[in-house]
């Protein structure tokens, strides 16, 4: 009972946070703005609440309503302090891309009066000193200007104005923030199933060992509701998970490449399903095939540019890596 419980808490979970959580609601979750922020975990909570529902709605006859509303609420404060660290990284972002457009700008003008003066030297020698000289104050005055406009501009936008004065320097914490949460979920679930019925170690220890001597295989011991459950977690992270855990890993390459974020998606998840497929049925010549036309259509792409080379290598490396693992429990779960 303690692995069904589990399994519809992790469904729920996975479902929630990857497959029904979509771009709008991930930028609406990092608004700088707290009450956008709040609103949008609160949105994020509710579908998984609901999925919470409709999964132990279809698997028991009765639905533990306080332990989804406790599993659910500590869900709603960890993504709460979640968002506000990736709201502030957010805003020191924009503040370094204030800072670079303010200096282009300043660069800009600054060329603009060294044209200016090599004009006026060449027409009028005489009164050049002079142009040079009212230029140097005017370009002081000017640079102030820029400096307040910019800065006046956004700090009405935003309510952390003490993060933009101060010029915070961080690093990014997107991978640690991302697979830390995921940790805490995992562990609030397990506390969960935990409170719906109790884990015995020494259960699960004995299966270990009679499976290790091939007494038992995990196919027959497993009921047709939980190879169901098993079936639909899979499909989550083969497809929506994976597709997220690429992407967070891959972030700072994506973002200097400017690559498409959403084609990148269903390739991947048809190339993993794909790969999946081909591994439980044994035709490797197939799988050389599938790489070896997926390399064969970005040739000229990744010749043409190296970065991308790069790119396209560690994301079908790790897309693969993620297929080959979950074909292998597809394999130990249902053959």
């Amino acid at each position: 009972m303690f692995s069904d419980y589990f399994l519809a808490l992790l469904l729920s979970h996975l479902a929630g946070d990857f497959v029904f959580q979509n771009d709008r609601l991930c930028k609406l979750k990092t608004d700088p703005d707290l009450r956008r922020r709040m609103q949008g975990v609160s949105i994020h909570i509710v579908i998984i609440f609901l999925l919470n529902i409709m999964v132990f709605g279809a698997i028991y006859e009765s639905i533990p309503w306080i332990v989804l509303f406790l599993v659910n609420s500590f869900h709603w404060l960890l993504d709460i302090f979640k968002s506000t660290i990736q709201a502030e990284m957010k805003i020191c972002d924009i503040d370094s891309v204030l800072t670079s457009k303010l200096e282009n700008t300043l660069e800009n003008t600054s060329v603009t009066e060294k044209s200016t003066v090599i004009e006026i030297d060449a027409y009028d020698p005489v009164n050049a000193t002079t142009s040079k000289r009212e230029l140097e104050k005017e370009k002081v005055t000017e640079t102030e200007k820029i400096t307040e406009k910019i800065t006046e501009k956004f700090l009405k936008q935003s309510p952390y104005s003490g993060h933009i004065k101060s010029k915070l320097k961080t690093i990014d914490m997107t991978v640690p923030l991302f697979f830390g949460d995921q940790v805490l979920h995992l562990i609030s679930i397990f506390i969960a199933a935990h409170v719906l019925y109790n884990f015995d170690l020494s259960h699960y220890m004995g299966f270990y060992y009679q499976y290790v001597n091939g007494s038992v295989s995990v196919s027959e011991s497993l009921t047709l509701m939980k190879k169901v459950l098993l079936a639909l977690i899979y499909l989550c992270l083969v497809t929506s998970v994976a597709n997220v855990v690429v992407k967070t890993l891959l972030g700072g390459l994506r973002k200097d490449l400017g690559a498409d974020a959403k084609t990148g998606r269903y390739i991947g998840g048809v190339e993993r399903i794909l790969t999946i497929c081909i591994i439980l049925a044994g035709a490797w010549n197939a799988l050389a095939a599938l790489y070896g036309s997926k390399t064969a259509i970005r040739f000229n792409q990744a010749k043409e540019n190296p970065d991308f080379a790069e790119y396209y290598i560690l994301g079908t490396t790790l897309s693969a890596l993620l297929a080959v693992i979950i074909a292998g429990a597809v394999k130990i779960t249902f053959f």
